[in-house]
């Protein structure tokens, strides 16, 4: 039976359409193939209908694939969108046909195997028979087995591979020895090595063209896996974010870095068919822990470094390309491969003998030749004689990347030319090289082209105009030194190509450039601390402000804008919760400046200040204690006791005195810290809701909650009208405010608030936040004392698991959460489940808080009243059990006003509880009780009567409050902004 073919064609191409048939009619004749095509079609014909009748028949659909084609809207709209369906379903084969040369390769067909042989397109080729005599071959092959168009086809993996390089060439060896050795179903069989049979490692020197080779790789074999992912493995913290984003596209759980890229590294070790490349590993032990134990998926890593491998994978050593390939690339690269004469193939040999068969070296070539529209032996010439010239210049010079001076000439050659034809762009090619190498976003040095203007140059008359910065990066572009991206949003140089600019600058020229990229990322970089877990501009900058200090520090200049980088690159992790790197950053940076400006300098002091606010989010108070205390002293002695800086320390150290449980010294910082700030900043500004919030926060644990509230409250309307209503801080003051509403009773208005912090949490800063599992607790703890403790312990649980994944098993917060937790279990008649939550809780709280401490005395008390039964008179357990008897009458109680509230205290709170006395809280006949119990009292709720039961006359306050405070997570707001500017 003969196989149908539909032919998608554009109309311009139908010369070429005439020729592919007669190349066809063989098969035709032989009756092995029937060919429908538009030109089939006769006026007055419903040729929508019936073209998509023929593609629904077709066995084979052949794509003849141009600009034209791709051009063409119905094409576009219907014919390949329906070609893909049927191939991915496996009820068709789909074959391009490259016609003419063109962008294909990032189109839903680029990934498929294309005719002629190598994708060369049909109109590049001499000999125009040979090609659609392999266009047939190819056919012949699909039709041989007929059977291949019923079997389905695997769909392309999910990856991030970005755009492919339509001028690869050559290295098919390279290709087929990876293939071979990362077969889907086969281990790595050239050096077995325990435990890491998929990991391979493509090394050699820089601009060889590792990274290429994976990609190609990549490509090629889209639909040999189910996950292709590609990492930036140069630094921790590229790797580490690229390894999240992996973990992100599988929403596996977790909202940070850390959180996520473990939870990657998991689903690697315990799943296949994925292919993961780490691209510019530093050395093997930078990236071991980031290859998963017994996986069953394949791991690719390119790497400069050529030693420490043989124990960690097996290796290919990347050779340069031979002449036959660098030949080709060059002929394909320069638009001559279709009308190339023997003297073009012996001078691409020549000059790719003469580049040592170096890929970067090549592309620059070529793209000096295309752009200047130089024949190859001119270019020879000028290569030979810059070469020269460069030996004679720089004979003490190191080489670079070990390629003598081959790089390094092709280099000058389009550097000189580029000078000459924009002066602006090669500021702009020195200033990029000392940024990181990827995704640098095109209008960076734009935007902050004050911090480079120099009125020396000629090229600074032209910074007002935004064309003149474009054309400069349209000139590096073209000679192949940096490379726009599809969007042109972002760019990027290879690099060794940062490597020989760097290089070729000279030592006083690199920290001249460095200084201006230090100035430029530290204006970039100032991003409020509030904004920056929302703030798509500290993501996008981390990296290059990274980099630029790091180059800084080497250089020894303007160190106190390097320690500022890493000051404010720590702000970020801090926001995304990961403590570690952000501690490890604000200590380094801290160590520059003690070293550089003395123990009590102004900027000591700021570093000081927000490493304190690190170790307090780790849990380390005395640290976080210590290091405030320094700042404030510094402070206070630098600046005076009425500057800004001095209320901000004197805040963030009633932060950790309130945490340790010291009140009355919190309350004191605080207020000195409002009498600062509302005299130097106004009652309105967001600094001063800082601290009315925290102020508010001692208040509540005090039992003055009136007053808290009032705190609260004028908080919340600074920051609605400052932030917006959907902000991160907004949702702290809500959350506050819930505490103190539900300490006055209102559990309905306290749960409405908490709801509402809980969503703006979640959209703004993910499910798994930190704080949100302070909000979760909150939110669990009303519900409680709603009544509801199913849902409470659904909360709190959550809260825990958050706290222990992001903060660590032995943080303060964890404990209070595994306490309260054991009050659910224990309200819910749980007494062992509780008793093993409370011993967790009181062992952490122990080894984190002074003796003495009122959370420490809670949780004793908790156990000891666990082992101690009854917990109530005799009296009092007989008034529960008649309050619970179905028809007694609500008119009368043996126990009189103040037991009734004093035992509905216990109840709501179900802390002390016997699991009988429980079913009270739904007997309405107690509820009748305890209405007439508050009316005789004159109060409203049971948390007001604590107070008249057991007034507050000293600090600390009484332990039975405590109790009840505890419970809520009041969250305090660390200003961290203005010291991170000072």
């Amino acid at each position: 039976m003969a196989a149908k073919i539909f032919i998608s064609c554009s109309e311009q191409d139908y010369s070429f359409l005439a020729e592919l048939e007669k190349y066809l009619s063989v098969l035709k004749r032989l009756g092995k193939v029937e060919i429908w095509h538009g030109r089939n079609l006769d006026f007055g014909e419903d040729w929508d209908g019936i073209t998509k009748q023929e593609l629904e028949a077709a066995d084979v659909i052949l794509l003849l694939v141009s600009a034209n084609f791709i051009a063409t809207d119905y094409i576009w709209d219907v014919e390949i969108k329906r070609a893909m369906e049927r191939h991915r379903a496996g009820s068709a084969v789909v074959i391009p046909i490259i016609l003419r040369p063109c962008d294909w390769m990032e189109l839903p067909f680029g990934a498929l195997s294309a005719l002629p042989d190598k994708a060369i397109p049909i109109s590049t080729w001499k000999n125009r028979d040979a090609a659609w005599l392999n266009v047939v071959e190819g056919l012949k092959r699909v039709l041989a087995d007929r059977s291949t168009v019923t079997q389905p086809v695997r769909p392309q993996a999910r990856h991030n591979l970005g755009r492919r390089n339509s001028f690869f060439t050559g290295r098919e060896q390279e290709l087929a020895l990876l293939a071979q050795n990362l077969e889907q179903k086969a281990p790595v069989a050239i050096i077995p090595v325990e435990g890491q049979m998929d990991v391979y490692v493509i090394q050699g020197l820089g601009g060889i063209g590792k990274s290429q080779l994976a990609l190609e790789y990549a490509f090629r074999h889209l639909s040999d896996y189910e996950v292709i992912w590609w990492v930036r493995a140069e630094t921790s913290q590229t790797l580490m974010e690229d390894v999240a984003a992996l973990g992100k596209m599988l929403k596996l759980a977790g909202s940070k870095p850390e959180e996520l890229s473990q939870a990657a590294l998991k689903w690697m070790g315990s799943n296949r068919n994925w292919l993961v490349v780490l691209d510019n590993a530093p050395s093997p032990q930078e990236v071991k822990e980031w290859i998963p134990s017994n996986h069953d998926g394949h791991l690719l890593i390119t790497t400069r470094h050529r030693f420490g491998w043989d124990n960690l994978a097996n290796s290919l050593d990347m050779p340069t390309m031979t002449r036959e390939e660098g030949t080709a690339f060059l002929l394909r690269r320069l638009g001559l491969w279709e009308t190339a004469t023997e003297a073009h193939r012996q001078a691409a040999g020549t000059l790719t003998d003469e580049l040592g068969g170096l890929p970067l070296a090549l592309e620059q070539a070529a793209s000096y030749m295309k752009e200047l529209v130089l024949p190859l032996e001119e270019y020879i010439r000028l290569y030979r004689s810059e070469g020269l010239a460069l030996m004679a210049r720089e004979e003490s010079r190191p080489s670079i990347g070990g390629y003598d001076k081959t790089v390094l000439t092709t280099w000058s050659l389009s550097y000189e030319r580029v000078e000459t034809r924009s002066p602006m762009a090669v500021v702009v090619l020195n200033l990029l090289a000392f940024l990181d190498p990827d995704q640098i976003p095109r209008l960076l040095l734009w935007e902050w082209r004050e911090c480079w203007l120099d009125g020396g140059k000629n090229w600074a008359r032209h910074l007002s105009y935004q064309e003149a910065y474009d054309r400069a990066l349209r000139e590096l572009n073209r000679f192949a030194l940096i490379r726009l991206d599809e969007q042109q949003k972002n760019l990027s140089l290879h690099r060794l190509v940062g490597d020989v600019t760097r290089e070729r600058l000279g030592e006083e020229a690199n920290r001249h450039y460095v200084a201006l990229a230090l100035a430029i990322l530290s204006k970039a970089y100032e991003i409020d601390d509030r904004d920056m877990p929302v703030s798509h501009e500290a993501r996008r900058l981390y990296p290059h402000a990274l980099a630029v200090a790091r180059h800084g520090e080497r250089l020894g200049v303007e160190l106190g804008q390097v320690s500022f980088l890493y000051d404010r690159c720590a702000a970020y992790w801090k926001s995304q919760g990961a403590y570690g790197q952000a501690r490890e950053l604000l200590e380094h940076a801290l160590a520059i400046e003690e070293k550089n400006f003395g123990f009590e300098h102004p900027k000591v002091a700021t570093r000081l200040n927000n490493l304190g606010g690190v170790l307090q989010a780790q849990g380390d108070l005395s640290g976080a204690r210590r290091h405030f205390a320094r700042a404030l002293a510094i402070g206070e002695k630098t600046l005076g006791p009425e500057h800004s800086a001095v209320a901000t320390r004197l805040n963030n150290l009633g932060l950790v005195l309130q945490a340790q449980g010291d009140l009355s010294g919190a309350r004191r910082s605080y207020e000195r810290a409002l009498a600062i700030s509302e005299k130097i900043l106004g009652p309105e500004h967001p600094e001063v809701a800082v601290i009315f919030n925290n102020l508010g926060g001692v208040l509540c644990v005090q039992g003055d909650l009136s007053g808290a509230r009032r705190y609260y409250e004028r908080a919340l309307a600074i920051w609605e009208k400052a932030l917006g209503p959907e902000h991160p801080e907004v949702a702290t003051s809500i959350n506050n405010l819930g505490v103190v509403v539900q300490a006055q009773g209102d559990f309905s208005g306290a749960r409405r608030l908490y709801e509402r912090a809980l969503a703006i949490g979640e959209k703004t800063l993910g499910p798994e936040h930190p704080d949100v599992a302070k909000w979760l607790n909150n939110l669990g703890d009303v519900l409680q004392s709603q009544g509801d403790l199913s849902g409470a312990r659904r909360y709190i649980e959550r809260a825990l698991a958050i706290g222990e994944k992001t903060l660590g098993p032995e943080h303060p917060d964890v404990a209070i959460w595994l306490k309260n937790l054991g009050g659910v279990l224990q309200a819910q008649g749980d007494l062992f489940g509780a008793q093993r939550f409370y011993e967790r809780a009181l062992a952490i709280l122990r080894s984190k808080l002074p003796p003495g401490h009122p959370h420490i005395s809670t949780v004793e008390k908790n156990l000891a009243r666990q082992n101690k039964i009854p917990l109530w008179t005799e009296k009092q357990k007989g008034a529960a059990s008649l309050t619970t008897q179905k028809g007694s009458s609500s008119s009368t109680t043996p126990l009189n006003s103040t037991e009734i509230l004093r035992l509905a205290f216990h109840l709501v709170r179900s802390r002390y509880a016997q699991p009988e006395l429980l079913e009270s809280l739904e007997s309405t006949e107690f509820r009748a009780a305890l209405n007439r119990a508050r009316l005789a009292l004159d109060v409203a709720t049971p948390q007001q009567v604590l107070k008249k039961l057991e007034p507050q006359n000293a600090t600390p306050p009484s332990p039975l409050w405590m109790a009840y405070m505890e419970t809520q997570n009041v969250d305090s707001m660390n200003s961290l902004n203005r010291e991170s500017f000072s």
